[in-house]
Formats: C-alpha cells, sequence, structure tokens
C-alpha cells in the first residue's frame, strides 16, 4: 500500500485523483475501500465527484482526467474547490 504510506508521512489535507482508474488503485486494500472500485464504469455515475472524509485525514475526490475525452474544467471546478475549502475548514 504505497500510497497509504505517503498520506501517512505528508498528512495531506486534501487529495484529488485525477482519472477514474487511477482512483480505483489509490484506494485498493485501504481499509472501508471497495477492492475493486475502477469496476464502477457506469459514467453518470463517475462524472460525479465522490468525496471521502476518511483518507488518512485528508478529504479526498476522485474527478474526471484533464486528459479525458470530455473533459471540462467548467464542469469541474466547483466540486475541486469545495473538496478544497472543506479541507480548510475540517
Amino acid at each position: 500500500m504505497p500510497f497509504a504510506r505517503v498520506l501517512e508521512e505528508h498528512k495531506p489535507e486534501a487529495v484529488l485523483v485525477c482519472g477514474y482508474d487511477l482512483w480505483g488503485w489509490v484506494v485498493h486494500g485501504m481499509s472501508g475501500m471497495k477492492d475493486t472500485p475502477w469496476e464502477e464504469k457506469s459514467y453518470s455515475e463517475l462524472s460525479k465527484p465522490v468525496v471521502f472524509q476518511k483518507m488518512a485525514g485528508a478529504t479526498a475526490m476522485r474527478m474526471q482526467h484533464p486528459s479525458s475525452t470530455g473533459y471540462s474544467a467548467d464542469h469541474w471546478r466547483k466540486p475541486v474547490a469545495d473538496v478544497l475549502n472543506s479541507a480548510k475548514t475540517v
């Protein structure tokens, strides 16, 4: 679980994971997380930000990768700002 060690060492307030497939590898093996979250391929579900408050004390969110087809900065601007602002207040 290399990413868990990074979280433990650096203790970030927020984690933004760019890419739905990458999200699966980030949370894979973490306590309380689904074993294979990258198998959730419903676009309507994936296009929604998912916020977890319990990722080694950080607020974490998955988002569409900026290089992927259909990415819209306008769509993601508010969810990213919200997760960053919530991390400041946790």
